[in-house]
């Protein structure tokens, strides 16, 4: 056996993950020490130590086992393939673009890392050249279902980021036989219906998806939006709508991305805000964070009571209530040097009730500054958005500002933060007392 050809070799790395698979860890790993004591040279010798590694002690003890073996065989381009799967599944996207990107300079005819690198590229946003290199892997024989999904779904996604929608949904209803082994494009095809309109469609898609294993954001995400599609009407315009029975679980979370925090700080400085702030809705405290510099007295107000406790560890907090936002404005007697929300108005149907109590809390000379999504202009009236969040009209918004004697200025259009991979454009508005 010491001079095991190449495929017995091959055979015995397969038969050691098969082992892993199968969850007989124990026999894959009693497996590894005997190949290693064989072919101790041999790169699969590594892979396989690793593999074990990665399913018995976790990704980080499998990475380091990689990154050693690297050392020794830095031109070795399956050990940057493999590390490059490990930081896809950690979300370590920068890390593992560098791993693919190494794998296919040393091995240009390895499809699977030319995938990889494609699905790297996806989760940092660099949505044409993910496209571009998924193709290329999935034409040049890697015509496996994780490329041929990982491909779907940067296809989706291109045409979603680009408001094709229409384009979007018939690419869905092409590919609607693969939809069902993979969560994340039943989620994706289901907010491409919700954005046509159809929103019975996309309540049977995010059924399916919520009943799918998958990460925790996407589960979470499938819920909210199963409950916000089977309360609607298939009508893209809600004038009236009850915010959903949902709405104070955690969507911040359901987020990624996030730049709020830093945009409402920048405003906040901008106003020359130094008084006690009032952060509504402060979810886990990011705000407060990020605007830690310009006072020493934060209050804070959230009603879910997991995220509350968070925000109180985080330390920024003056004093901190789990309670409704609205409720506890109407009730407030305090005055306000700025009052701020990051998530709170996309929850809200009418703004007129915030906007007004807003302005009864707000000290002269006071700010009240919040993220808002504003619905498409060809839209008469607000909407609920595909991603189960409500978009303003800007006529409303106005209306509800003048309402309440307070004057508006509005941000340029940015995006503000990422939901399932695609970016979320908004406004920072920012309201003060007429003069």
């Amino acid at each position: 056996m010491s001079q095991s050809s190449t495929a017995d070799r091959t055979s015995l790395e397969d038969k050691i993950n098969g082992l892993i698979r199968a969850g007989r860890i124990g026999a894959a790993s009693h497996l590894a020490r005997a190949f290693a004591s064989i072919a101790p040279e041999d790169p699969a010798v590594d892979r396989a130590a690793a593999a074990v590694l990665l399913h018995s002690v976790g990704p980080e003890a499998g990475a380091e086992r990689l990154e050693q073996a690297l050392l020794r065989r830095p031109s070795e381009h399956s050990f940057h393939r493999m590390l490059s799967a490990i930081r896809l599944d950690q979300g370590r996207s920068t890390d593992a673009l560098y791993h693919a990107a190494e794998a296919v300079c040393l091995a240009p005819s390895d499809h699977q890392a030319k995938s990889l690198l494609g699905m790297a590229l996806s989760d940092l946003g660099r949505v044409d050249e993910a496209l571009s290199c998924l193709e290329d892997a999935y034409a040049s024989g890697s015509n496996d279902s994780v490329t041929q999904n990982s491909l779907f779904k940067v296809r989706l996604r291109s045409l979603m980021m680009s408001d094709q929608w229409r384009p979007a949904v018939a690419f869905a209803e092409k590919i609607k036989c693969e939809l069902a082994d993979d969560p994340t494009l039943l989620n994706l095809s289901a907010h491409a219906m919700a954005q046509s309109g159809d929103w019975g469609h996309a309540a049977d898609l995010w059924r399916l998806g919520s009943a799918k294993p998958s990460s925790r954001r996407s589960d979470a995400w499938a819920a909210h939006m199963l409950i916000c599609a089977e309360q609607r009407a298939p009508a893209r315009c809600y004038p009236g709508l009850e915010p959903a029975e949902a709405q104070h679980s955690n969507l911040a979370a359901l987020a990624s991305g996030t730049i709020i925090p830093g945009r409402l700080s920048a405003v906040l400085e901008r106003w020359d805000i130094g008084g006690a702030i009032l952060d509504l809705q402060c979810g886990t405290g990011l705000n407060a964070i990020a605007a830690s510099s310009l006072t020493r007295t934060f209050y804070g107000v959230e009603p879910n009571a997991e995220l509350a406790n968070e925000a109180r560890g985080s330390g920024a907090y003056t004093s901190l209530d789990c309670t409704d936002p609205l409720s506890y404005l109407a009730r407030s007697d305090r005055r306000w040097q700025a009052i701020i929300t990051g998530y709170l108005a996309f929850e809200l149907v009418d703004l007129a009730p915030l906007f007004q109590s807003a302005a009864d809390s707000l000290a002269q000379g006071g700010v009240i500054s919040m993220a808002i999504l504003l619905s498409n202009a060809n839209i008469q009236g607000g909407c609920l958005g595909p991603f189960g969040w409500y978009e303003h009209a800007i006529d409303d918004v106005i209306g509800a500002a003048e309402a309440a004697h307070l004057s508006t200025d509005l941000s340029a259009p940015a995006i503000l933060f990422t939901a399932l991979d695609l970016p979320v454009h908004g406004r920072i508005l920012s309201l003060r007392h007429r003069s």
